[in-house]
């Protein structure tokens, strides 16, 4: 994959969108590709997460205490607070169909988040949407 298809793939998260180009070059010569056929897993509930993924293409079943609770897709961000906080992951993610998707280091975050107030900005928002989405009273009609 070309740097800037993944500069421009980046640009479409609401975690880079607005993220100055030269940065997120950057961030995008950094990242690596990662290809899961259906059935992979991409990490382990519990295992320890180092790493923020961005979804290119395909679809993921998110699992948490071997209860399927949602599913993500092209564009997303997966592993955020990873990338903010190194601890234990809080779900399993595996691949519902043949997935691309650019993995990025903790370390190369926080390079970025140095160097660009917008990243944290984006990251902080994407946690705010998760958590809201997990508060908020679902109506079952």
């Amino acid at each position: 994959m070309l740097i800037i298809e993944k500069v421009l793939i980046l640009r479409t998260t609401s975690i880079f969108e607005a993220v100055r180009e030269e940065f997120l070059a950057e961030v995008a010569q950094r990242s690596v590709p990662v290809m899961l056929d259906t059935g992979q897993v991409l990490f382990e509930q519990g295992e320890m997460g180092t790493s923020l993924f961005v979804v290119v293409s395909g679809r993921l079943e998110v699992v948490i205490n071997g209860v399927a609770v949602s599913q993500m897709g092209e564009r997303e961000v997966i592993g955020e607070m990873a990338a903010l906080d190194p601890e234990p992951r809080s779900a399993t993610l595996k691949a519902t169909e043949p997935s691309t998707l650019l993995r990025i280091s903790h370390q190369d975050i926080n390079i970025l988040i140095a160097s660009d107030v917008e990243v944290a900005r984006g990251i902080i928002a994407v946690l705010c949407r998760r958590l809201r989405r997990a508060t908020t009273p679902r109506d079952n009609s």
